[in-house]
């Protein structure tokens, strides 16, 4: 399947992100996470930065890649936007260490 450059741009922008999540949180431990508000606040933005990118990819590249959750994807970003008394912190790590790392791994294949 060949994508547009809009998507293109838009994948690469994600998975760029993915790294820089990636790389920052891999010698992370769950109790460091919880206790250290820059580190938070550094994978929350690039998971928000996912998010929005996600907001930009086409209908058709949505619809031929179900495996990309963009809906969870974008919803998670809005949380995270506008419902800061609303985040789990937990789960954003979990995120982090394993979500992002799949989603790598399937646009990786889009591309």
């Amino acid at each position: 399947m060949t994508i547009s450059e809009h998507d293109r741009d838009s994948v690469e922008t994600i998975l760029a992100f993915c790294g820089k999540i990636t790389s920052k949180i891999e010698a992370v431990s769950l109790e460091q996470f919880l206790l250290d508000e820059d580190i938070q606040d550094i994978i929350i933005r690039r998971i928000m930065v996912i998010g929005e990118a996600c907001t930009r990819l086409s209908n058709e590249l949505r619809e031929q890649n179900e495996k990309i959750e963009v809906k969870k994807i974008i919803g998670l970003r809005n949380i995270l936007v506008h419902g800061y008394d609303a985040i789990d912190l937990e789960s954003v790590y979990l995120i982090a260490t394993e979500r992002v790392k799949e989603l790598s791994i399937v646009l990786n294949e889009v591309l």
